[in-house]
């Protein structure tokens, strides 16, 4: 049923035609009215069952406002490539010149360490037991229920879908708005509240997007496929329960950009062509800051022209490292934990 599920996606790939895509964001953090102390350049390319994003992040002018960069750059640059056709996920860091290039559906499994050794447990690590959506959910209201009353004076937050529509670089577009609110004073009398605001537009249906979609969920499903991140039942439920328990205007901001899981809009809602997001601290520490922090992401090209095959190949004239070796010492240092306890116990 896995299997079948998995290749529903990837069958439709086929009986559509297919329209490769290009995004280019580009961004900056400001603090105050300054100038930009932080840039950022965000690409993203897909072709049928590729997909390639390429960040790169420059702090230089901040770390030098801080006295902390020597006169040396300060950058750092990501690249991921997912191939769902031949099964590879290369990762490569172009400032050390190395990349990793190991098959996607069974590389979960082989970070899926069994550190029950080192406690001596012979519990079973495979077919991990899983909660019910419903279940999670109940237990995540729960912790709700239970949570909401001893911190409504410490946090809020609110969400909405804005009332207006904007055409944005050519793009017609909807907004959402998503605000938090946290008091981080212990005194009643005098509530220091750090209110951050996310504002996001996204743009309606292009071409394109289906693509983008069709990849995603197919991601999506052999990811599930591959198995439960961890050989612990109590790890694998904890970050799904605490989602359950998360305010619901989180829930609904999420939805807005990936959809509910129900729809078959799932995991793609539309190509996001603007994100801001400001954080405004407490006025005393605005006046050591120089006021607020904000973060703007904007999309500043998107086209449907055919991507380079190239782009989702393993960088040339990189250095490949094999994971294989660290498995190997983390398996080692596992069995070396079981031995230290057993000393322990034997004291």
């Amino acid at each position: 049923m896995k299997i079948a599920l998995f290749l529903v996606p990837l069958l439709g790939m086929a009986s559509a035609a297919r329209a490769d895509v290009a995004w280019e964001h580009r961004g900056t953090v400001t603090i105050g009215a300054g100038k930009p102390v932080a840039f950022l350049l965000l690409k993203n390319e897909w072709s049928g069952q590729k997909h390639r994003t390429a960040l790169t992040f420059d702090a230089t002018k901040a770390a030098r406002l801080m006295g902390e960069a020597g006169g040396k750059p300060v950058r750092a640059q990501v690249q991921l490539i997912e191939r769902l056709d031949d099964d590879r996920v290369v990762l490569s860091l172009p400032d050390n010149k190395t990349y990793i290039d190991e098959p996607y559906r069974s590389l979960k499994g082989r970070l899926r360490l069994n550190f029950w050794e080192a406690l001596g447990a012979n519990l079973p690590t495979e077919d991990m037991p899983e909660l019910t959506p419903a279940q999670r959910a109940r237990l995540g209201q729960e912790i709700r229920a239970v949570v909401s009353p001893l911190t409504r004076k410490l946090t809020r937050t609110y969400f909405r879908a804005l009332p207006e529509r904007r055409t944005i670089g050519g793009f017609a577009s909807r907004g959402y708005r998503y605000t938090s609110l946290l008091n981080f004073s212990m005194k009643k009398s005098d509530p220091q509240w750090v209110r951050t605001v996310a504002e996001w537009w996204i743009a309606d249906e292009v071409a394109g997007d289906e693509e983008i979609r069709t990849f995603t969920q197919g991601a999506n499903a052999l990811k599930a496929q591959s198995g439960a991140p961890t050989v612990s039942m109590w790890l694998n439920e904890y970050s799904p329960v605490l989602w359950q328990a998360a305010p619901p205007e989180a829930h609904q901001a999420l939805a807005s950009l990936i959809g509910e899981t129900a729809s078959p809009r799932y995991g793609f809602m539309g190509t996001p062509v603007r994100f801001t997001v400001t954080v405004s601290p407490p006025p005393a520490l605005q006046m050591g800051l120089g006021g607020d922090i904000r973060l703007n992401l904007n999309l500043t090209r998107r086209d449907t022209a055919s991507v380079n095959n190239a782009l989702f190949e393993a960088p040339s004239g990189y250095e490949k490292a094999a994971i294989e070796p660290f498995l190997g010492i983390a398996r080692n240092f596992i069995k070396m934990g079981r031995g230290q306890i057993d000393r322990m116990l034997d004291q």
